[in-house]
């Protein structure tokens, strides 16, 4: 069954769907060596089968920029939510310091939009 889109651009539209950004992704994120796609972040193999954290879903490394899709899995794409690719990485890194015992760098978290 295919996916109804329900999220809507800031003028209350559907939001267009960028194929041909979809199909690069999944060119590149190919690996013939286990004839399925892997997640952008993490390099873990993707299941395409709906319902595990391991689960293939559309990531954007830009908010909202259609043309900026990857494929991630859903519990990565989860965690990243809106924030930008670059966000993503900076509140990370944060955190894993932070799990080391560091304080949390506050700077790494990021503005609300």
């Amino acid at each position: 069954m295919a996916r109804l889109e329900t999220r809507k651009d800031p003028q209350g539209r559907g939001r267009a769907v960028d194929k041909q950004a979809r199909l690069t992704a999944m060119q590149r994120q190919f690996d013939p060596s286990i004839d399925g796609y892997r997640c952008y972040f993490t390099d873990v193999p993707l299941e395409l089968a709906a319902g595990t954290r391991r689960s293939a879903e559309w990531a954007h490394r830009t908010a909202g920029n259609e043309s900026s899709v990857v494929l991630a899995c859903k519990l990565v794409n989860r965690m990243q939510t809106d924030l930008t690719e670059s966000e993503f990485e900076a509140l990370v890194k944060a955190l894993a310091r932070r799990f080391e015992g560091e304080p949390f760098d506050e700077s790494a978290f990021p503005p609300d939009r």
